[in-house]
């Protein structure tokens, strides 16, 4: 058996570079400094979920880094063409110093988009994206993709993968329309993980990555996907996401999150090891 232990920080630092930086251009460098300081999202949480990993089950681990643009692919492909994608994509992402992190088959979701599988790819150098996104590889790629995201992380977060377990891309567009609302919405979002917390115990459920749009997206000759946050949860089994939402300890508080989002979607997914 091997120990996994998951840091179930549901509310890791999400200040959203792209929409402070905005606000910054209207005040001095102090100001930005300390605005950027009291932004901050807190941990409601400080629990560690220890779990034991059996030794017959897959696992994939990486570390998201800071700052490093994550490329998330969405495709609408069957399995034989995404695992030849994957693999073709994956040989010119790591020629041009990028990694291929992780891919995902769609088990269940609720969105309009037709996605049937994920990919992600991570790069600490933009320009790697750049050159990639001019083969003819990624040319050949672009018939089975839906969109890509860039987003970005603001610490860096280690991700253990199991295939026993659910992994759930919740993204969310917020009621802001101007990027100074940005700080407001994170401390509502701050106050709802910190009432959920406990909930998403009870089931079991431990996030991997919480990551916002990366401030310096490359440019791209693919349709974008830009929500203004994407969280990725781990689930224990795909019948846990309706307990979940019809637990009266989670609902008195969903009212919180709503207010100040216009519009989620949820992409349930198995990874592939």
């Amino acid at each position: 058996m091997r120990k996994s232990k998951q840091i179930f920080n549901l509310v890791l630092l999400v200040l959203f570079t792209v929409s402070i930086q905005a606000c910054n251009d209207k005040t001095t460098k102090k100001e930005a400094a300390t605005e950027v300081a009291s932004n901050e999202l807190p941990d409601h949480s400080g629990a560690i979920i220890e779990d034991e990993i059996p030794s017959n089950v897959k696992t994939g681990e990486f570390t998201i880094k800071a700052g490093a643009v994550l490329e998330t692919l969405y495709f609408n492909t069957d399995d034989k063409t995404f695992a030849s994608i994957a693999k073709d994509y994956g040989k010119v992402v790591a020629k041009n110093g990028g990694t291929l992190l992780a891919k995902f088959d769609i088990i269940k979701k609720k969105t309009e988009r037709s996605v049937t599988h994920i990919a992600i790819v991570q790069w600490t150098d933009s320009s790697g994206y750049a050159k990639a996104a001019k083969s003819s590889t990624f040319a050949k790629a672009k018939n089975n993709l839906v969109d890509v995201g860039f987003f970005a992380s603001q610490q860096d977060t280690p991700v253990v993968l199991r295939e026993d377990k659910i992994y759930d891309f919740t993204s969310a567009v917020t009621i802001m329309t101007d990027p100074c609302q940005m700080p407001t919405i994170m401390q509502v979002i701050g106050t709802y993980f910190g009432k959920i917390g406990p909930v998403l115990q009870k089931y079991g459920i431990a996030q991997t990555a919480f990551v916002g749009p990366h401030p310096g997206a490359p440019q791209t000759s693919a349709k974008m996907y830009v929500p203004h946050m994407m969280g990725i949860f781990q689930w224990n089994d795909i019948n846990d996401v309706a307990k979940f939402q019809n637990d009266p300890d989670f609902t008195e508080h969903v009212d919180i999150r709503n207010a100040v989002m216009s519009k989620m979607e949820y992409v349930y997914t198995k990874a592939i090891l």
